[in-house]
Parts: C-alpha cells; structure tokens; sequence
C-alpha cells in the first residue's frame, strides 16, 4: 500500500513542519493527496 502511494502519488518525503510534500501527476492524485494530507493533520493533531 505504501508503495503504492508513493509511485500514484509522487512522495516526495515528509516537510521540516512534519506535513507530506507531493510532486502532483494527475487530477486523482490531486484530490487524493489533498485527502491524504488532511487525514495526517487531524492525526498529529
């Protein structure tokens, strides 16, 4: 699953502040991404 994310995604790893930092390839990786950022912020939150 990670994997996976990494490739659709293009992870780039995690920023100083501890966010997600993405290189976008495509509209379901835009929305996702944006779904996947926000789901870690109310997790460290």
């Amino acid at each position: 699953m990670k994997r996976e994310a990494d490739i659709d995604f293009g992870f780039t790893g995690p920023m100083p502040d501890g966010s997600a930092s993405y290189i976008i390839f495509s509209p379901k990786a835009v929305m996702l991404s944006f779904i996947f950022v926000f789901s870690e912020t109310v997790r460290k939150a």
